[in-house]
C-alpha cells in the first residue's frame, strides 16, 4: 500500500540520518555540508556558518516532537534547539501585536530568540524594527532562493524593495462551494460564478425553505468587513493601501460599488436577521463560504458533500483578472539574534525537509480526503506532489489543480495599514451599521477614509520622531 510506503519512508530517513550523523552529509535542500566546528559553510563568498550550535526559536508550540525539529535534530545532532517559549496565539483576537512587547523585553534582558514565527501583519512587524531582512540569505542560497519560489511569493513580505520575512502561510481568500447544493438547484456544479451578476443569480437560486416556510439553505454565507479587503482587489484590482501601509484609498467608486453589492446579497432571503443561528456550511445550509486557499484539507475533513473553490467574482465591467496574495504568518529572524545564521539553517530546514515531513504527518492523521497544502517553494511542492501522486483520489487532485492555478495566478499583493489593528476595530463596527442600513455606503467609506488618514498620519509622525526617515515618495525607512 502507498500509505505504508510513506510511513516506511519516514523511518528509513530517520535511521539513515542517525547512521551518518557527524559525517559530511546532505542538508535539507541537498547540498553537501559539514557540521564540524572548523568547517565553514559558504557559498559565493557568503558565510552561512552558524555563530553557535544553539538556536533559540519561538514557535506556535513548544512540542519537542514537531516533525521539523525532530528531523533537524537527527540530521544535525550537534545542534541544540530551544523552543521552550512560544508566541501568542492571536486567532479570534483583535490585537495580534502582543509579541512585540514580549520580544522587546527579551532583547532588553539578552534572552531574545534567534528567530520566531509571527502572526501579526507583516507591515506591523516591519515597523517594529525588531527584525532583520532575509534578503541577503535568499540571494546567496542557491537551493532556497528567490528563484526557487513562485514569482510573487515574497511580495507580501517585501518593504522598500527588501525582503524581510519568509512566508509560512502564503495564500489568498477564495469562495468554497457545495457542489451538491448547486446540482440540487439545477446549476452546473462545475461552473461557479465569475461575475457579480452570475453570483447574484446563483445566490437567489440556492435559497430553500423547509415545509414550515423557514429558511433551510442560502447561497453566500454572510460576509464580514474584512472580506472587502480581498474582494476589492478581485473585483477590479484596487488596493486600499500600498506597501508603505500609510496611503489610504477607501472612499472610491470601486469600494462603494462593492459594499453596496455585498449589502444587497442578503435580500435574496429577506436579510441576515432572518437566518437561524444553527446554520453552517458543513451542515449543508450555506451554498458558498469563504476561506484560505492554501489549506483545503480543513474543508475535506468536515464536509460530507462534494465541494470546490473559485475566485471571488469580479465586477461585470472588468475584463482583467486580479488575484490578491498575502501571508497570514511568516518566519522572522530577530535583528539582535545571537545566532542569525543558525536561524537561517533551521528556517531553511523547516521550509523544505520539515514541510515535507509535516505534510506526511498530516496525511497520516487524516488520510481519507487529504488535500496537500500549498507551498510556494517549488522544489518542495513538486516533491510533495510526486510522493502523493498515487495516493490521493482524482477528486483531491482536481481540487489541488484548481487551487494551484488560483495561487500561481496571484498578481496583486494585499497590503495592510501600518495601524491595521486600530482600523479593523473601527471598520468592523461601522460595517455592521452599514449592513443593517443604519448608515449609507458614502458615510461608511468617507468616514473610514478620514479615520484611516488621521490614524496613519499620527503613526507616521510618531515614527519620524523615533528616527525613521520620510522619503520623497512618502515611505518610511528604518533609522540608520
Amino acid at each position: 500500500m502507498r500509505v505504508a510506503r510513506l510511513v516506511a519512508f519516514i523511518l528509513v530517513l530517520l535511521i539513515l540520518s542517525m547512521m551518518f550523523a557527524g559525517c559530511g552529509k546532505k542538508d535539507p535542500a541537498g547540498s553537501t555540508v559539514n557540521t564540524t566546528e572548523d568547517q565553514a559553510e559558504t557559498n559565493g563568498g557568503f558565510d552561512f556558518t552558524p555563530e553557535s550550535k544553539k538556536i533559540v526559536v519561538w514557535l506556535g508550540s513548544d512540542d519537542t516532537e514537531d516533525p521539523s525539529l525532530v528531523s533537524f535534530a537527527r540530521e544535525f545532532p550537534d545542534f541544540t534547539i530551544d523552543n521552550s517559549i512560544t508566541v501568542s496565539n492571536p486567532f479570534g483576537t483583535a490585537d495580534v501585536t502582543g509579541d512585540f512587547q514580549k520580544l522587546a523585553a527579551s532583547i532588553a534582558s539578552g534572552t531574545q530568540p534567534d528567530m520566531m514565527i509571527c502572526y501579526m501583519h507583516a507591515i506591523q512587524a516591519y515597523y517594529s524594527n525588531l527584525y532583520m531582512p532575509v534578503q541577503e540569505f535568499l540571494e546567496h542560497d542557491p537551493e532556497y532562493s528567490i528563484e526557487t519560489h513562485d514569482p510573487n511569493a515574497f511580495i507580501p513580505t517585501t518593504f522598500n524593495g527588501v525582503i524581510y520575512f519568509i512566508p509560512a502561510d502564503y495564500t489568498t481568500s477564495v469562495f468554497t462551494y457545495n457542489k451538491d447544493l448547486f446540482e440540487n438547484a439545477g446549476l452546473d456544479p462545475d461552473k461557479p460564478p465569475k461575475t457579480w451578476t452570475e453570483l447574484s443569480e446563483i445566490n437567489k437560486r440556492l435559497v430553500t425553505y423547509d415545509s414550515s416556510g423557514k429558511i433551510n439553505s442560502i447561497g453566500l454565507q454572510p460576509l464580514r468587513y474584512d472580506h472587502t479587503y480581498f474582494w476589492n482587489i478581485y473585483a477590479g484590482g484596487e488596493h486600499f493601501t500600498d506597501s508603505s501601509g500609510l496611503k489610504v484609498n477607501l472612499f472610491t467608486d470601486s469600494y462603494v460599488k462593492l459594499v453596496e453589492f455585498m449589502r444587497d446579497l442578503p435580500e435574496a432571503y429577506g436579510g441576515n436577521d432572518k437566518l437561524p443561528g444553527w446554520m453552517s456550511f458543513y451542515g449543508g445550509n450555506y451554498g458558498i463560504t469563504t476561506g484560505g486557499a492554501a489549506n483545503l484539507s480543513w474543508h475535506a475533513n468536515f464536509a460530507s458533500f462534494d465541494f470546490s473553490v473559485f475566485r471571488y467574482p469580479k465586477r461585470d465591467d472588468v475584463e482583467e483578472d486580479f488575484v490578491p496574495i498575502t501571508c497570514y504568518n511568516y518566519y522572522a529572524i530577530v535583528k539582535q539574534a545571537h545566532n542569525p545564521r543558525g536561524a537561517w539553517k533551521l528556517l531553511r530546514h523547516i521550509m523544505t525537509e520539515g514541510r515535507f515531513l509535516a505534510e506526511l504527518s498530516s496525511f497520516e492523521s487524516s488520510p481519507t480526503k487529504y488535500i496537500t497544502n500549498y507551498i510556494p517553494h517549488i522544489p518542495t511542492r513538486e516533491r510533495i506532489h510526486e510522493e502523493f501522486k498515487e495516493v490521493l483520489s482524482e477528486e483531491s487532485w482536481e481540487l489541488i489543480r484548481i487551487r494551484d492555478e488560483i495561487m500561481q495566478s496571484g498578481n496583486v499583493p494585499l497590503y495592510y495599514f501600518a495601524k491595521q489593528t486600530e482600523f479593523n476595530l473601527y471598520f468592523e463596527k461601522e460595517f455592521t451599521k452599514f449592513m443593517s442600513d443604519k448608515i449609507s455606503s458614502t458615510d461608511l467609506l468617507k468616514n473610514a477614509q478620514a479615520f484611516a488618514e488621521a490614524t496613519m498620519e499620527e503613526f507616521k509622525q510618531s515614527k519620524i520622531a523615533d528616527g525613521w526617515i520620510l522619503t520623497d515618495d512618502g515611505t518610511l525607512l528604518p533609522p540608520e
